[in-house]
């Protein structure tokens, strides 16, 4: 099998079903062999029932995880793929048609560089609020990626990463070892409408060890899909769940300063900050321009979801250490 296409998905029929219909479109070289792996992480909506919709337009194997989280259902696509090249996406992604025949020709021009990906950009399903399209912080509550119009060899461990929406990997990275991680509960977990059911960086983490042990990546300019916004993504409720959640990974990741003294469980630092900009976002909220308020916004939200991890993870280990007595 040359190409493996992976999509995860979690109650998102819908949206799916858009998905699954761009993938209809794809150009295909021909003599090249693939297949589309459709991971079904525990949904409980009609996201089979859309599966068996393409099931003689498509290549598709549908598999159900049940252990919920993204980084557990990717795993398991990996597990179950057999091409060469292992291709993701997500199932809020339009594809364009030849967006695999592009990633192949990539790969096969140069054998020396381990992964890939292209653009994403925006496809808004209905006109977001001028507050979210004026400013760059849209591009928080969305996905908007490129390197430009020329491809671009990455290496190095301070390199750009490339989103789950549009990435691809060599089958034998995985059989090196390499996987998304789990340890730190990394990948949305299906909880979306909680800080920490948004947690992602799964796609991030494996791309940085990958550089760190020399391995080479390149951006495919060429290789583009379309990111579906959705309605609800466009609210200020989605842009601090979404803002928590980037704090909730930052301490995730290891960039909390753990060994520092701690007030109520969390550094004190990581309060004030989080008290600064709250007092600022509300002074500034209905007296000035959006450019500014949305500022204190994000800083406000993302030091509430660093207090949120210290305090998971006081509870957590409080709860491990009763468990062991």
């Amino acid at each position: 099998m040359d190409i493996s296409v992976l999509i995860c998905t979690y109650n998102r029929a819908a949206s799916l079903r858009q998905t699954l219909q761009s993938c209809c479109a794809l150009v295909i070289p021909e003599g090249l062999t693939w297949e589309l792996l459709l991971v079904d992480n525990n949904s409980a909506d009609t996201t089979k029932q859309v599966c068996d919709e393409f099931a003689d337009k498509l290549p598709l194997r549908y598999i159900f995880e049940t252990r919920q989280g993204k980084s557990f259902a990717l795993n398991t696509a990996v597990q179950s793929a057999t091409g060469e090249l292992v291709v993701f996406t997500d199932d809020d992604v339009t594809v364009t048609p030849q967006w695999i025949a592009e990633l192949w020709t990539a790969a096969d021009s140069n054998h020396k560089v381990s992964f890939f990906g292209g653009p994403i950009s925006v496809l808004w399903e209905s006109p977001p609020p001028k507050w979210i399209e004026d400013h760059w912080f849209w591009r928080v509550i969305t996905v908007n990626y490129s390197l430009g119009e020329k491809d671009l060899l990455l290496s190095g461990e301070n390199s750009s990463t490339f989103f789950g929406a549009n990435q691809a990997f060599r089958r034998y990275v995985f059989q090196q070892g390499f996987d998304f991680s789990t340890k730190l509960n990394l990948g949305v977990n299906g909880n979306t409408s909680s800080a920490f059911g948004r947690v992602g960086g799964e796609d991030g983490d494996i791309q940085q060890r990958l550089f760190a042990a020399g391995h080479q990546a390149l951006y495919v300019a060429k290789a583009s899909v379309h990111h579906r916004t959705a309605i609800e993504r466009t609210t200020e409720r989605f842009f601090r769940t979404y803002c928590r959640a980037t704090g909730i990974e930052w301490v995730r990741n290891g960039l909390g300063p753990d060994g520092q003294r701690r007030f109520l469980h969390v550094p004190p630092f990581i309060w004030k900050k989080c008290a600064r900009h709250t007092v600022r976002f509300f002074l500034r909220r209905w007296t000035r321009p959006a450019k500014v308020w949305l500022a204190e916004e994000y800083e406000m939200a993302r030091y509430q979801g660093m207090i949120l991890e210290y305090l998971r993870r006081h509870k957590s280990s409080k709860s491990n250490a009763v468990d062991q007595e």
